[in-house]
């Protein structure tokens, strides 16, 4: 049975005597309001780990979440995951001013002409987002104009099928040596054999070159199905959560102070560039620039990070106990793993300490290389990927605006040329006056979100419009 990408609604009943965990009762159960359509044949275990802001389960408790299969409980049983508290509420009347925290839709007779999608991205806000900073509306609207994420579905049912499409576009070529193109329950047993066999005929026609190819092909597919199979595992394999490249702009936009959760021989260098006035850029810098290939991006990922931040320099809202443990097997599956948050006041060493009052709810990203996609493989709320994303964004653009001038923190009388990345992985390029060419960088973006075009400029797929 494949995951549920849905929010149902229920009643939580049966809870144990520590709060730890209950279950949905089944009658209560409905989708928007109506029939929830699943099949299963019990109530829905759920434990208190999946709640979002880890509240303490009680019986009579209103959820909203997802669902999934129970593996242990086995058959048809179904379990909650990504859940919260909801709360019953009138709708506030048009003439009034929300509660904050509540979730409520905006009167739609306010002479703005964006489309109800659009007016929910900006007006509601779940219980679980009570505590975001008010972003100027204006700006927010704005936001909206550029169309964050354009064309990534909001809610879309899992595929069984789309992990083992994804690995045999990637690798077609190993069809021909007896892949098994099974993320889950696939073996090796084939594939080594027959690669064994051709590695042996190579040898004999002094083909060493193609003996490498084949070895580092092989190589590659075994790591990528590692990879995939943690999605398939965790529930991420959904159009929502495997995200193409394209739209990390946008996600940046939102969230660009990054931590890195580094593996042990990464940990030496990220904690040595914060004890340099100026250290050279790192591969990981590098790594990301070369997403998008051209100077508007590299400028703009590394004035924000410009040097690697490690996991152990983490300051910021409590990192829920299931992203935690997510953090740690994630590792192991992908190559770079990022928690990347609205902590603007954090954007680095260069900025001359800016003061920002923060925003909320940071994502948690996986990156595999080869991969056409990156991985969305936690939201701190649970919530998802679209709620607070054009506040987030508005709120960056709001602080790039005022803060643009402390740029100039990038260049000083003995760093005025700080190490740069250009494109060209030479560590010893360095961007000339740092200062003043970052604030003209920086006036050119906030004119490319002025005109609603904010991410194509980023991606580098089109010029300002004035």
């Amino acid at each position: 049975m494949s995951e549920q990408n849905n929010r149902y609604v229920g009643t939580v009943v049966n809870c144990d005597a520590t709060g730890h965990f209950g279950f949905v009762e089944l009658r209560s159960l409905t989708l928007d309001g109506r029939p929830h359509g699943l099949d299963t044949d019990g109530d829905i275990f759920v434990h208190q780990d999946d709640l979002v802001a880890h509240d303490e389960l009680r019986d009579g408790m209103g959820l909203g979440f997802e669902v999934t299969p129970d593996v242990k409980r086995g058959g048809k049983k179904l379990r909650a995951r990504n859940a919260s508290e909801i709360l019953e509420a009138e709708l506030i009347p048009s003439n009034e001013q929300p509660v904050p925290g509540l979730v409520v839709m905006a009167p739609l007779d306010q002479g703005i002409s964006e489309s109800v999608t659009a007016l929910a991205l900006r007006r509601n806000r779940l219980i679980v987002h009570r505590w975001m900073k008010d972003v100027p509306l204006p700006s927010v609207d704005k936001a909206i104009e550029n169309k964050p994420l354009e064309g990534v579905p909001h809610e879309v049912g899992t595929s069984e099928e789309l992990t083992s499409q994804i690995l045999a576009t990637i690798f077609p070529q190993l069809a021909a040596f007896d892949a098994d193109f099974n993320v889950v329950d696939g073996s090796d047993q084939d594939l080594d054999k027959k690669v064994a066999e051709t590695t042996a005929l190579y040898e004999q026609l002094k083909l060493t070159a193609q003996i490498l190819e084949l070895t580092r092909e092989v190589a590659q597919f075994k790591a990528m199905r590692k990879t995939l199979r943690f999605c398939k595992e965790s529930g991420l394999v959904r159009r929502d959560s495997l995200i193409p490249n394209r739209y990390l702009a946008d996600i940046f936009m939102a969230c660009p102070v990054w931590f890195f959760a580094l593996k042990t021989d990464e940990l030496g260098r990220a904690d040595d560039s914060w004890q340099k006035r100026d250290p050279q850029v790192s591969p990981t810098v590098m790594d990301f620039c070369d997403l998008f290939p051209n100077e508007r991006w590299y400028h703009t990922f590394q004035m924000f990070n410009r040097r690697v931040r490690p996991l152990s320099m983490y300051s910021g809202e409590m990192i829920p106990p299931s992203v935690a443990r997510m953090l740690s097997s994630a590792t192991e599956a992908f190559d770079h793993v990022v928690i990347a948050t609205p902590y603007h006041d954090l954007a680095g060493l260069e900025w001359q300490s800016p003061e920002w009052q923060r925003a909320i709810d940071p994502f948690v990203l996986g990156f595999k290389k080869g991969l056409p996609f990156f991985v969305v493989l936690a939201r701190y709320s649970g919530t998802g990927v679209f709620p607070l994303l054009p506040e987030l964004v508005a709120d960056t653009t709001n602080f790039l605006r005022t803060n643009k001038d402390k740029l100039m923190g990038f260049g000083d009388r003995n760093t005025s040329s700080p190490y740069w990345y250009d494109g060209r992985r030479n560590p010893d390029y360095s961007l000339h006056e740092a200062g003043p060419t970052l604030i003209r960088h920086t006036d050119e973006l906030l004119t490319a979100f002025e005109a609603g075009h904010l991410f194509d400029w980023l991606r580098g797929e089109t010029d300002i419009v004035k």
